[in-house]
C-alpha cells in the first residue's frame, strides 16, 4: 500500500518535471497513433466501401445504358406516305410521322413555286398515309392550272355545262359530282382522304342525287355535313 503511494508520488513528480517535453511529443504521438488505427482498421472498410460503390455505379451504368438504348431505338410505328405534286420545288413520296401538316411537307419538298395558287388549299390540314396531294397553280401553262376554281368557263375546267367549283358572295360552292379530289378540299372539313373517298364513292356508286348522300361517306357525320352544306351542290 505504501509501496503503491510512493509509486503514484514519484509518477505525478515525474510527470510535473517533464511536462514540457511531455506536451511536445504527445500531441504527434496520438496522431500517428489514430493513423496506424484508421489504416488498420478503417482502410480495409474504405476499400469494401470503394468496391460496392463500384459495383453499384456498374449496376447503374448498366441499367442506365439499357434505357438509352430503349427509348433511342427508331421505330417505324407512326410513319406515313404522302405524295406530294404540282407546284412545289420537289415533288414526290415523302415519309413523315402521322399528324404531319400539309405546310411540313411543302417545306420538306422545299417549298412553293412563284405560280402555286394556296387560295385553295388547306396548308394547315394533317395529311393522312396514302394520300396524293396536288398543289395547284396560277400559271395558264401549268397542267395544275387552278383558274377554273375562280369562275373560268366550262371548257377550262373539262366539263360541258357545268363548272365543279363557283364563287359566291358567300364562298366557293363545290359540286360533289364534277369536282376532283384538289377541289374536293375546298369544301369546310375535307382533306385529302375524304376528298378520295368521296371520289372513290362515285367511281363505285355513281353520282350524287342529293347533297345528303355525301354522309354517305366514311367520316362524314351529321356534324361534318352541316358545316359543309352550304358549300356543296350536286
Amino acid at each position: 500500500m505504501i509501496k503503491g503511494n510512493l509509486d503514484l508520488s514519484q509518477l505525478k513528480e515525474f510527470l510535473l518535471r517533464n511536462s514540457a517535453c511531455i506536451k511536445k511529443w504527445a500531441l504527434p504521438a496520438v496522431v500517428v497513433f489514430a493513423l496506424a488505427i484508421f489504416w488498420v482498421f478503417g482502410g480495409s472498410n474504405k476499400e469494401g466501401m470503394e468496391i460496392v460503390e463500384k459495383d453499384q455505379g456498374s449496376s447503374a451504368g448498366i441499367t442506365e445504358s439499357q434505357e438509352i438504348d430503349i427509348v433511342g431505338e427508331p421505330t417505324e410505328q407512326g410513319m406515313i406516305y404522302v405524295d406530294l405534286g404540282g407546284a412545289v420545288v420537289m415533288p414526290g413520296v415523302y415519309e413523315v410521322t402521322t399528324g404531319t401538316r400539309l405546310f411540313q411537307i411543302i417545306e420538306k419538298a422545299g417549298g412553293l413555286l412563284e405560280d402555286a395558287d394556296t387560295d385553295h388549299i388547306n396548308q394547315a390540314e394533317i395529311v393522312g398515309d396514302g394520300d396524293k396531294i396536288i398543289i395547284g397553280s396560277r400559271d395558264e401553262n401549268s397542267p395544275y392550272y387552278t383558274g377554273q376554281l375562280d369562275g373560268a368557263s366550262s371548257e377550262n375546267s373539262g366539263h360541258s355545262g357545268k363548272s365543279p367549283v363557283t364563287e359566291t358572295d358567300d364562298g366557293l360552292i363545290v359540286d360533289i359530282n364534277l369536282a376532283d379530289e384538289t377541289q374536293l378540299q375546298l369544301i369546310p372539313g375535307v382533306g385529302p382522304s375524304t376528298a378520295r373517298k368521296i371520289v372513290e364513292y362515285r367511281d363505285a356508286n355513281g353520282k350524287f342525287n342529293k347533297i345528303e348522300d355525301i354522309k354517305n361517306i366514311s367520316g362524314i357525320g351529321e356534324k361534318t355535313f352541316e358545316n359543309m352544306k352550304d358549300f356543296i351542290i350536286v
